[in-house]
């Protein structure tokens, strides 16, 4: 069935209507030639605004189902008042996410005996929002060691008295919480496909297999019953996060490079190379200006990074690889430099964050044909921290629309790091500006992108990264017929802040709409 969409402004172009048929966009045009078509129905826009469906090119979908289902530590706006909170909390455990310590009054972390007081009976475990640091009670503590025996190797990733796990010493404290099933991780994706899809996403490229204690196998087996059942509605680009070089050689032994389920497809090896700014964990070449005797923390030697590349090279995948610090940065370039340029497989690597990349570096990245997937809405929460984190490093940092000029850059969130929400991405994006503080002056405001460049980085730059940029990432003939109808955007960043999905289509279903829009247009 052809399906005619009329009197649209579709973002970037001047036709005003389209046909959708068998799920790709038949025809692209002005009205007055697309009505002239053999059509069977007409849908009327009544002018809204048309996006390509927003691309987010690195983000958590498990992680975002799981955030759902925690604690909010986010909303208390002082520690007392989240302690308050969290006592009402029923169940074995108590888990929050998404606490800051510039939010709270007293500008301080939580500590362990926060947390004491919330419960001593049962583990008690809350993650910083940047989720690279779990705050644990001493419950949690004696449980954990009951379980392992002993405390983590690496000494520097964790501190008893003040109860913080950073790093790989998470994956320790978690153990309290046991592994999830398969129907437990079905309904956390379907939660977080509920959300996005309300938002306009139509696409993710996730990082999803270590995120809970169930086996890697099991994640996967998850999503693939949920395409199977054609309940997985959003495009999932795995990034497979597996951390060893044992777990990608049993990875690969196993045949999952590359596989495709569907809506949900094998990506890119992924990897943590840092930590986060806000944790003092990301790994910079000089010492933190407020913490000067700490650098952060590597989590793979140059030797390690090369093998791994070696390996994924071989196995003709990608890589997408965690660097928020410029010491994390320069160890990847470095040992890049030693493979890249005999790879025989054409790769399409990035940097996942890469915030603190200065200009050498990004030249770096260009010459070896390194991208990059950036999270502008970071400056929401690091607005307040990069002064005090970097000192005068702060003015070579976040250089996102220079990255964008010299190699591939695509636009993602880290949801459920930062909010899922493209048009709170992109107004970020175009204006430097911190979500919390509207009245704060923008950020390097010669680092903003033009609201057209962050919509192709959004969408058209996204979808290369995940090898589909042949059928996806724009409103043009032949490609899927995923996009998104939006109200209250006139064309400005500011109108983003207004701006509303009223309907979002993936391969021209219409997957979410609002009560406000109902549009099931006329049959002829």
């Amino acid at each position: 069935m052809k399906t005619a969409y009329i009197h649209a402004n579709i973002f970037g172009q001047r036709n005003d209507a389209f046909i959708v048929e068998n799920g790709r966009f038949y025809k692209v045009g002005k009205a007055r030639d697309i009505l002239k078509q053999p059509i069977d129905k007409i849908i009327d826009l009544k002018e809204r605004t048309v996006f390509p469906g927003f691309h987010d090119a690195h983000m958590h979908l498990l992680g975002m189902g799981w955030m759902m289902e925690m604690f909010d530590a986010g909303k208390p706006k002082s520690i007392a008042a989240l302690i308050e909170a969290a006592r009402k909390e029923k169940g074995d455990h108590v888990l929050g996410r998404g606490f800051h310590e510039e939010n709270f009054s007293e500008k301080r972390s939580l500590v362990k005996d926060d947390l004491n007081e919330i419960a001593t009976d049962r583990p008690v475990l809350m993650y910083r929002t940047c989720g690279h640091l779990i705050v644990a009670n001493q419950n949690a503590i004696d449980k954990a060691l009951q379980l392992h025996g002993d405390y983590p190797e690496d000494a520097s990733t964790y501190d008893l008295d003040q109860g913080f796990f950073k790093e790989d010493a998470r994956d320790w404290i978690t153990e309290v919480l046991g592994k999830p099933s398969i129907a437990d991780l079905k309904r956390m994706l379907l939660a977080a496909q509920d959300k996005l899809l309300q938002e306009g996403v139509t696409a993710v490229q996730s990082d999803d297999l270590a995120t809970t204690k169930a086996e890697y196998e099991t994640v996967i087996d998850a999503f693939a019953e949920l395409a199977q059942e054609s309940r997985l509605k959003i495009r999932v680009y795995e990034q497979a996060n597996l951390q060893t070089l044992s777990r990608l050689e049993d990875f690969l032994r196993k045949g999952f490079q590359n596989q495709n389920f569907g809506r949900f497809r094998m990506g890119p090896l992924k990897l943590l190379v840092d930590g986060s700014l806000g944790a003092h964990t990301a790994y910079l070449r000089e010492p933190y200006a407020d913490r000067p005797e700490e650098k952060g923390l590597l989590l793979y030697s140059e030797e390690e990074l090369k093998t791994l590349f070696e390996t994924t090279e071989r196995a003709g995948m990608d890589w997408a690889v965690h660097a928020i610090g410029d010491g994390a940065l320069e160890t990847i370039l470095n040992a890049s430099e030693s493979v890249l340029p005999h790879a025989k497989h054409s790769q399409r690597n990035a940097i996942v964050h890469a915030q603190l990349a200065d200009r050498a570096q990004i030249e770096r990245m260009r010459a070896l044909n390194i991208g990059a997937m950036v999270q502008p809405i970071f400056l929401r929460s690091d607005y307040a921290i990069i002064a005090e984190r970097l000192g005068d490093r702060q003015e070579e940092t976040y250089l996102f629309n220079t990255m964008a000029q010299r190699t591939p850059t695509a636009l993602s969130t880290d949801t459920p790091i930062e909010p899922s929400d493209p048009f709170k991405n992109l107004f970020t994006t175009t204006t430097r500006k911190t979500l919390l503080d509207l009245r704060k002056q923008p950020f390097l405001k010669e680092e903003a992108m033009t609201l057209e460049n962050a919509i192709k980085a959004y969408t058209e730059t996204s979808a290369y990264f995940a090898r589909s940029e042949h059928e996806l990432g724009s409103v043009k003939k032949g490609h899927r017929a995923d996009f998104v109808v939006a109200g209250g955007f006139d064309g400005t960043p500011e109108s983003l802040l207004k701006a509303e999905v009223e309907e979002t289509y993936i391969d021209g279903e219409r997957v979410f709409s609002a009560r406000s829009f109902a549009n099931d247009g006329s049959v002829l």
